[in-house]
């Protein structure tokens, strides 16, 4: 499972770098600037580049490690209309990532 997560590496790494900078740039602060960035918008860009690498993270872990069969029935579970359970199964078996088949 920490394999798929390697191989979105540059991908990941895209993300933290794009937030970062456009939260830098971008992030309306009263402070003074240099060169257009901000402290606190490095800050906050560094924080939100964090926070959506965990998220990604977070999802490949979960699809890695749990079987589409598992996720529909859990939905289905908690009262979330077949239809719905159906649609959202039928789209994460295109996700092409290596999980757990039982």
């Amino acid at each position: 499972m920490f394999s798929n997560i390697v191989k979105l590496k540059f991908i990941l790494t895209g993300i933290f770098i794009f937030s970062f900078i456009s939260w830098s740039f971008f992030c309306p602060v009263d402070s003074e600037r240099f060169w257009g960035l901000s402290q606190k918008g490095a800050v906050f860009g560094f924080i939100t580049g964090v926070r959506l690498i965990g998220m990604v993270a977070s999802g490949v872990f979960f699809l890695s490690t749990t079987s589409i069969e598992e996720i529909s029935l859990g939905l289905v579970r908690f009262k979330v209309p077949y239809s719905v359970s159906f649609v959202l199964s039928t789209a994460l078996r295109l996700v092409q990532i290596g999980r757990a088949h039982v």
